[in-house]
């Protein structure tokens, strides 16, 4: 019967539903509009560089007119004349681009770089969501693991509670000793209530990037709180500088207004076309229309658009070219602050385990001269209440911690894999 028992509690805990966070980032990539938005976004990307590079090729056109009354005049003996009879015409024409002194070349490399920023705002857009879901799934580890420290809490003021009461009733205590572990009591299970509403936000929180309800029952991936990433400062910057996707953006938001600029410029020499048509025309008599021919056009007064249209595109570059540099301070000072952190938070981490480590040798010292009446209740509470402090504070700045190693990681454009 044992053995029964035994091997049912063994394939409960092993079929333990366990939400992995990288399910959680998947699921949410798949499903977020933002990312959709930017697949659209894309898209049109791409239509628009289908649309540039159609200006290439050859523009083919077929034409139709009639006409049921139309007035005709021609010359008969020497004097014009005029008669009324029905009009048509079908045909065909295609023209061509030869040469627009690569205006229209400069516009496709243009749209090309668009779509390969989409593409880069795509990856971005990915990164960033997935930066926010990690965030959430480390906060949701942090706040089940407070409630484990705050239940504990909340055991041990009632067993104080009782203890006092039973001390009381002998005569050893008095009720300002029970009333005080009551009111402690109530105060514990507060903020055990407040705490699983912290919990239970940031899990609909996440419901909501997911797009799907998370079980109330599942198991998460605990020991991320655990893991400690040893980064160096100068490898992480030069790959900031080299691999962030906005920093790239920015790049290539350069080079696109450079063609824009050279397109602009080429406006003013004009282009040159070849032209081909055939018509069959019905007027009076029916007889096919025939025309080949090559045509440059040039302008000449535009009333300063051209001219307007060149210092715009050479503006453009101009500011494109601060945002760059613009970026790469703003990203510096994150990517400092952020290592400053995590530093004062490995400090804060070590420290905190020793005074935990110090804390609990003191409250069982404390607990034991109570009962033998050398402390007073407020030193038992006091004791308790510094050492589940202590506990919450190795789990926050763990917390805190891993979550500025994942901002590290959008930064540098990375997902998942390790920085070491």
């Amino acid at each position: 019967m044992k053995r029964l028992i035994f091997a049912a509690l063994f394939l409960v805990y092993a079929n333990a539903d366990v939400l992995t966070l990288r399910e959680c980032v998947e699921k949410t990539i798949s499903s977020h509009p933002d990312i959709k938005s930017f697949v659209l976004k894309d898209m049109l990307s791409k239509e628009e560089l289908k649309s540039q590079k159609a200006f290439k090729y050859p523009q083919v056109e077929v034409h139709a007119q009639y006409d049921p009354v139309k007035t005709f005049t021609f010359s008969r003996n020497g004097r014009f004349d005029s008669k009324n009879d029905s009009f048509w015409e079908a045909g065909v024409s295609i023209r061509e681009k030869l040469w627009d002194f690569k205006k229209t070349d400069s516009k496709i490399k243009a749209a090309k770089i668009s779509k390969e920023i989409s593409k880069l705002s795509l990856k971005d857009i990915e990164n960033l969501i997935s930066y926010k879901v990690k965030s959430l799934y480390l906060q949701l580890i942090f706040y089940k693991k407070a409630i484990e420290v705050r239940k504990k809490d909340v055991e041990a003021k009632k067993a104080f509670y009782e203890r006092a009461k039973a001390l009381e009733k002998r005569g050893l205590k008095t009720k300002a000793d029970s009333y005080r572990f009551l009111a402690a009591l109530y105060k514990a299970k507060d903020i055990l209530n407040s705490t699983k509403n912290s919990f239970l936000k940031t899990k609909r929180s996440l419901e909501l990037y997911m797009g799907e309800k998370i079980p109330d029952n599942v198991d998460l991936e605990e020991n991320l709180l655990l893991e400690d990433e040893k980064l160096s400062f100068e490898d992480v910057k030069n790959r900031l500088l080299k691999e962030n996707l906005s920093l790239k953006e920015a790049q290539k938001e350069i080079d696109k207004s450079i063609y824009l600029y050279k397109s602009a410029k080429a406006e003013k020499y004009g282009s040159l076309d070849l032209s081909a048509s055939y018509s069959r025309i019905d007027a009076l008599f029916e007889y096919d229309s025939y025309f080949a021919g090559v045509f440059y056009s040039v302008p000449i007064f535009t009333g300063g658009r051209l001219n307007a249209i060149k210092q715009k595109a050479k503006i453009s570059q101009m500011i494109s070219k601060e945002r760059l540099e613009s970026k790469k301070r703003e990203l510096l000072d994150e990517l400092q602050s952020l290592f400053l952190d995590i530093d004062s938070l490995n400090s804060t981490i070590k420290a905190r385990l020793m005074e935990a480590e110090a804390l609990k040798k003191s409250a069982k010292i404390v607990n034991a001269r109570y009962k033998e009446g050398l402390s007073t209740y407020m030193e038992v509470l006091d004791a308790e209440a510094l050492l589940a402090d202590s506990a919450l504070s190795v789990l926050q700045a763990r917390f805190e911690r891993k979550v500025k190693e994942y901002r590290i990681k959008y930064l540098i454009g990375m997902s998942d894999e390790k920085m070491d």
